[in-house]
């Protein structure tokens, strides 16, 4: 497969992938020139291949992991805020807490909400069959388990 990366003087906003290509702000890649991390959030969507964006938390908290937890580990920190925080924050929040259900639960996790998705089949009810645990309930402990303070 072929994946296209096209640099737009007038793009608004960073990225964006829509099937094999993928969009580029000049702008965003002149002021960040060694954020290549970006480029592999966007080449995870072009892999993924999923046949829709739903959840879009999820769709996006997962191309994070794989940003920040295979191909950038450590390079950031995503802060917490229980009293505003949520799973369904997407991005950074919903990947680093999808690194510790991964961690912490079931080490084949992410190949199983990966293969949920890209059948179309994917349903919250994943997250109980995986770990024993609602989506809600593995929150609220990972909240407890990372030390988090209100």
């Amino acid at each position: 497969q072929e994946i296209k990366l096209i640099v737009k003087k007038d793009f608004v906003g960073i990225a964006a992938t829509s099937g094999g290509v993928i969009s580029i702000s000049a702008a965003y890649v002149k002021q960040h020139p060694d954020d290549l991390g970006m480029v592999i959030h966007e080449m995870t969507h072009a892999i993924q291949a999923y046949p829709k964006y739903d959840p879009p938390w999820l769709v996006e908290g997962l191309a994070d992991y794989i940003r920040y937890w295979q191909y950038e580990p450590g390079a950031r920190e995503f802060t917490i805020d229980p009293k505003k925080s949520s799973y369904k924050d997407a991005y950074g929040v919903t990947a680093r807490f999808l690194a510790w259900v991964q961690a912490a639960k079931d080490e084949k996790f992410i190949h199983k909400l990966n293969a949920a998705l890209r059948a179309g089949t994917y349903q919250e009810e994943i997250f109980q069959t995986a770990t024993g645990k609602s989506l809600p309930d593995l929150w609220t402990e990972f909240v407890a388990a990372t030390n988090i303070k209100p």
